[in-house]
């Protein structure tokens, strides 16, 4: 098991089915959080101890739709019920397996990209997802990938230097004599973020047998 940071944010550990990742997560983690539903309750009554809360971490996981918040957990879509259980459960030291696989493309990459975003506002610590979707470890901009391979070889490292705040927010230049407004994507080589080509060659290493 290659060395990881002691501290950090948000890790991911990205893999083809039957790789290891949920043992490993497991291991190393702590045990996935398991938590009971009632049948007669509005899931915006349950996920969190306050409605304000709810409707704070209930947006932030992609789940969006007020008709979905007032419906019981056994009501849901099986992409609900993830979001739903994600919202619920997500707080410091929190292992999340299967990440994005019960909901479409474009709904994981919000939901990729929304939690990270509500952990750092929270000041989680410690979150770790593991995926088989190569493109969601961008979205949510981890302090390190733990890439795994389908033969039980040893993962690798990918890299483990968080980018800050500053280099994950896009950059946006107004043009003062002209009304449009250029809105220039933050840098995507920079420390600790993955370019195109680097999820590439993981995606790659994860697959060679």
């Amino acid at each position: 098991m290659p060395t990881l940071p002691a501290d950090f944010e948000i890790g991911c550990i990205l893999g083809p089915s039957a790789s290891g990742k949920t043992a490993v997560l497991q291991h190393f983690f702590g045990r996935l959080p398991q938590c009971e539903w009632p049948t007669d309750k509005a899931i915006i009554s349950v996920v969190a101890p306050t409605p304000s809360e709810a409707v704070d971490r209930l947006p932030s996981v992609g789940l969006t739709t007020i008709p979905a918040w007032l419906r019981p957990y056994g009501l849901l879509s099986n992409g609900e019920r993830q979001r739903a259980f994600l919202a619920r459960t997500l707080r410091s030291a929190t292992p999340v397996d299967d990440f994005g696989t019960e909901v479409n493309h474009q709904a994981a990459c919000a939901m990729a990209a929304g939690f990270a975003k509500f952990a750092r506002r929270s000041g989680f610590r410690r979150v770790v997802v593991a995926t088989l979707h190569p493109e969601l470890v961008r979205r949510p901009q981890p302090d390190w990938v733990l890439v795994l391979r389908p033969d039980g070889a040893d993962g690798c490292v990918l890299y483990h230097h968080p980018a800050s705040a500053r280099e994950r927010a896009p950059r946006v230049v107004v043009e003062p004599l002209s009304p449009a407004v250029n809105l220039t994507p933050g840098p995507t080589s920079v420390r600790g973020k993955l370019t195109e080509r680097e999820l590439c060659a993981a995606e790659r290493r994860a697959r060679v047998p």
